[in-house]
């Protein structure tokens, strides 16, 4: 037996949803199923994916290299689709532009590209990586014709479809005094430093990131981070907190960060952000899609 496309997506949507049983659902496909396909995928790469307990599933580290992988060749595999398809089209609709944030594709706006992209096959989707500084200027700017980003926008010019609502994590070193915490409350938080931000991040996702403005002040590090990529780092090697969704701490592990569920605090809500209203065709119709995703799958706690 040979691995297919639906091992892949099999696999991702198990890790996407952190249980195969919501993997299942998203998919339209019995638990059994899902189930086997993923332990066939296994026997095949000759190690375990998934660590699995009664409550739900984690990526292990060949796990998480091998989702990498999966999510890029299966984005290849719809870019060269979507290439096919319009090639057969004498006149293309366009192209819309998102940009995105690692930290914001959540599973329910993976959904949303995927059935806006079966249903609008004769649009060219372009997707662009954001920083924490240009997430907002670039739809400002017209660079971008809508983003997935995370709430707040404090931004009157920018309008907002939310898609999901998640638990908050915090990221921390592994060697942090509060690394074997079942869970942080907030105020375990008040005096831990949080990595520098570039002072050109917008202040309502820099509070949101750093639940700083909660505390009135708090430590920062000497650093001016604009990336995931730069938080990560500084986070492992300092006491540096910061904090995220369930999704990105679930997805995103590495050797030496630790993620624990943060108590009493507000979750984090990921979005469609349109500039204005949305009121070009293309925005429109993935504004749409974004709706009837959100009806099918309220924004409640993942």
């Amino acid at each position: 037996m040979s691995i297919e496309l639906r091992h892949l997506r099999y696999f991702v949507a198990v890790a996407d949803n952190g249980q195969v049983q919501r993997a299942a659902r998203v998919l339209h496909l019995t638990q059994p199923a899902v189930t086997q396909a993923v332990r066939d995928l296994e026997r095949q790469l000759g190690v375990e994916l998934f660590v699995r307990w009664a409550r739900g599933t984690a990526l292990t580290a060949a796990g998480e290299e091998f989702y990498v992988r999966a999510t890029q060749a299966l984005a290849a595999v719809d870019e060269a689709v979507d290439a096919v398809r319009r090639s057969g089209r004498p006149q293309p609709d366009g192209t819309l532009r998102i940009g995105f944030l690692p930290l914001t594709i959540s599973p329910v706006a993976r959904e949303v590209l995927q059935v806006f992209r079966a249903a609008r096959p004769d649009v060219r989707v372009r997707m662009r990586q954001l920083t924490f500084v240009n997430q907002w200027r670039s739809l400002l700017d017209g660079e971008l014709d809508l983003a997935i980003l995370h709430l707040p926008v404090d931004e009157e010019r920018l309008s907002a479809i939310p898609l999901q609502r998640e638990r908050r994590y915090v990221a921390l070193s592994a060697r942090h005094p509060l690394a074997e915490s079942a869970t942080i409350h907030p105020d375990d938080l008040a005096d831990e430093p949080r990595p520098g931000l570039d002072p050109e991040v917008p202040a309502a996702f820099a509070d949101q990131l750093t639940l700083a403005g909660s505390y009135g002040a708090v430590p920062f590090t000497d650093d001016e981070i604009s990336t995931p990529e730069e938080a990560v780092a500084v986070i492992v090697n300092s006491r540096a907190v910061l904090t995220g969704p369930e999704c990105h701490a679930r997805l995103h592990r590495q050797p030496g960060l630790t993620w624990r569920p943060l108590d009493d605090v507000g979750s984090v809500v990921t979005a469609i952000v349109m500039a204005g209203n949305g009121t070009g065709p293309l925005v429109r119709a993935f504004a749409d899609v974004a709706r009837q995703v959100v009806t099918r799958r309220p924004v409640v706690l993942a």
